[in-house]
């Protein structure tokens, strides 16, 4: 992966939006989806809306009707949708609930066509009876004894110099030398990383940077890094 492509994503995805009120929101026009990022989009109601391609990232949709929609390649990362009404709403290939809170959700009766859900928290959700398989959902804990680091396809174990970032860091002089010792932010990551050929890990997770994030020297950086048993496809 292009180093260059990680910081550009990172920063695309993290720009975040103030809240829209779900009523002035318009249809899609002009081939045009509907973006509203990060918005407080709580209790708005969808309901058999045309909301394909739509970007949602990161939005608060804490009991959102969006019963009947059609959310086909819609972009819900990490987005808040406790309580949601997903009964009879249309999911395809392109429809990517990654990280998504489904806590107390209602999905039944929707088709999901091969909708990401990996990494999404669905506890209590009412799925319907629908047929897991027609979905991608977090692949399966790894235990102590098989787990490696990937980083997407990436097998880290064959990196010689690495940096660890995650959520839950801490950024100092030192940090990043293990798991453990995680610094918090990329940027830090990277000041860090000081030895030849050194790649930065960045555990999957939320980042907002305040700056830009900027590389130097022969630094690679690696994103959506998670302990499991395989690598994740591209």
């Amino acid at each position: 992966m292009s180093r260059w492509l990680v910081v550009v994503h990172l920063l695309l995805v993290w720009i975040v939006v103030g809240a829209v009120p779900a009523a002035t929101l318009p249809a899609p026009q002009d081939g045009r989806p509907i973006s509203c990022p990060y918005c407080d989009l709580r209790g708005a109601n969808f309901a058999g809306r045309d909301l394909r391609k739509a970007n949602f990232v990161g939005a608060d949709l804490t009991k959102a009707n969006l019963k009947g929609a059609n959310l086909g390649g819609a972009a819900l990362v990490g987005a808040n949708l406790t309580d949601a009404d997903l009964r009879d709403a249309i999911l395809t290939a392109g429809t990517d609930l990654g990280a998504a809170d489904l806590t107390d959700a209602r999905i039944g009766g929707a088709t999901l066509g091969g909708a990401n859900f990996e990494y999404a928290n669905l506890t209590r959700a009412d799925l319907g009876g629908l047929n897991p398989s027609a979905a991608v959902f977090a692949p399966k804990q790894a235990t102590a004894s098989t787990a490696r680091y990937y980083c997407g396809d990436k097998d880290t174990s064959t990196l010689l110099h690495v940096r660890y970032v995650a959520p839950s860091g801490t950024d100092s002089a030192t940090c990043g030398t293990a798991m453990a010792s995680a610094c918090a932010t990329i940027q830090r990551g990277i000041a860090n990383c000081t030895d030849p050929d050194c790649s930065v890990l960045v555990a999957y997770g939320e980042y907002r940077p305040k700056t830009t994030v900027f590389l130097s020297g022969a630094i690679s950086v690696y994103g959506g890094c998670v302990m499991s048993e395989q690598p994740t496809p591209k």
